[in-house]
């Protein structure tokens, strides 16, 4: 189940990436320019669809649910009465979801100006990487998560390959042939990524604390996102940019989003596309953060570098989807680079998830034969409770969602059964869930 959970997450990442920097590499024909076609650019008008979309999802999946799955909110005898909640655990939940949606908007908005600023597709790649940099500092100092050495080397070797990286491929911004870097592009992208990391940490907190339905979250967060993605675009009315021919056209047009797609059938599948792969990516994260933390889920951005920095400079040297393609830089300081960049970027980030220097070794099998194996730090009879804990079936989070007296015994019945059959294996002798399995037997 978890090896069908990263597919999804990074087949999708890597088909929003690169959807999304095809089409703010496109130009069509608008409504500005007197008939010349100049480069799409509405990042607000992209942003409102997704924000409009996501709103819908939480009453389209509760006329989907079947009907006998809906059962009326009877009392517990059991249970008692539910204690009051303070102004401050009424507060939080919204605060958290005006934080991480305010946070998201920000992270679009910066990596759509990346592109436009200059940053190649490859650029964009690499970077996604700096997120799990940012996720880890924002895990200790927000939720006080512990790193050990190797995990804080890790991020010193991904942060020394992003650098290798910018050199690689960061040229551009100038005239055909120019080899200036163009920091721009990165620094804009670097922030994008800063804000999606506090995006994910407050939206696993939010998640896993006060939201039990995550869907009606995401509904709620796209609400608030598009008061204030409106307020942007009414803003931008009065922003006109200049076009490269001098023409001027304001910084965000709905109609003219239209009016290019109308010119343009390429440009409007892809910004479909785009769109698609963009919301069943949001579903699929905020799902699955009732199983996995978010900085765990940011690590799939490894695959995701190697995948579409092959795909880019298959493309150029196939001649074909000009949109993504990237050239390969000659010389020392060229785009060979990221071969070491990339080898680099997804050391660390094992590095970072098993907790040691050396996360891969060849050894030799007891039956003789020499093969890779993966090695991890070995964790502590709390650390690995606590991630027990974190998807079992009695946990709070999930026992919330089921107000039938009858679904929570049969969820507690086949927590039993599972733990029963664990500790006949041999695989957990913890006295604690001996106690707590008796204990839900009692009931």
């Amino acid at each position: 189940m978890f090896i069908k959970i990263i597919v999804a997450i990074t087949v999708l990442g890597v088909m929003m990436t690169m959807t999304k920097s095809a089409l703010f590499h496109m130009k069509a024909v608008g409504r500005w320019d007197r008939g010349h076609a100049y480069k799409f650019s509405y990042a607000l008008s992209l942003t409102m669809t997704v924000f409009v979309l996501k709103i819908l999802i939480a009453p389209i999946e509760r006329f989907l649910r079947p009907q006998k799955d809906v059962t009326p909110d009877l009392p517990d005898e059991d249970a008692g009465e539910e204690p009051v909640k303070s102004l401050y655990e009424q507060a939080m939940p919204w605060v958290l979801l005006i934080t991480f949606t305010t946070l998201e908007m920000g992270m679009a908005t910066f990596s759509s100006l990346g592109l436009l600023y200059g940053a190649p597709t490859s650029i964009f790649i690499v970077f996604k990487a700096s997120k799990a940099v940012f996720m880890a500092l924002l895990s200790v100092l927000l939720l006080g998560r512990h790193l050990n050495r190797a995990q804080w080397t890790s991020l010193l070797v991904i942060s020394t390959a992003l650098l290798l990286a910018t050199v690689a491929e960061g040229k551009g911004g100038g005239k055909k042939g120019s080899h200036e870097l163009n920091l721009v592009g990165p620094l804009l992208l670097l922030i994008s990524e800063l804000c999606h990391a506090g995006m994910l940490i407050f939206q696993e907190i939010a998640v896993r604390r006060y939201w039990p339905n995550a869907l009606q979250l995401l509904s709620w967060s796209a609400t608030f996102g598009v008061v204030l993605t409106g307020m942007a675009m009414y803003k931008s009315t009065t922003i006109w940019v200049v076009l490269p021919d001098g023409a001027h056209r304001p910084f965000d047009d709905p109609l003219d989003v239209l009016y290019m797609c109308s010119t343009n059938a390429v440009l409007a599948f892809t910004l479909f596309l785009n769109i698609s792969t963009h919301l069943s990516s949001d579903i699929a994260h905020i799902v699955i953060l009732k199983h996995i933390s978010a900085l765990a889920r940011s690590l799939c951005d490894a695959l995701k570098l190697i995948l579409m920095w092959l795909l880019g400079k298959f493309f150029y040297f196939a001649a074909i989807l000009p949109v993504l393609a990237e050239a390969w830089h000659p010389g020392i300081l060229g785009s060979w680079l990221m071969i070491p960049a990339i080898f680099a970027v997804v050391w660390g980030m094992l590095m970072f998830k098993n907790g040691v220097y050396v996360p891969v070794r060849y050894v030799k099998c007891s039956d003789g034969k020499w093969r890779f194996q993966e090695f991890e730090v070995e964790k502590s009879e709390i650390e690995q409770a606590e991630e027990d804990e974190a998807v079992c079936l009695d946990d709070p989070f999930f026992m919330d969602a089921f107000r039938s007296k009858k679904l929570k015994k049969a969820a507690q019945r086949a927590f039993m059964k599972v733990n029963a059959k664990r500790l006949l294996k041999g695989k957990d002798d913890q006295p604690s869930l001996i106690n707590r399995i008796r204990s839900l037997g009692n009931k």
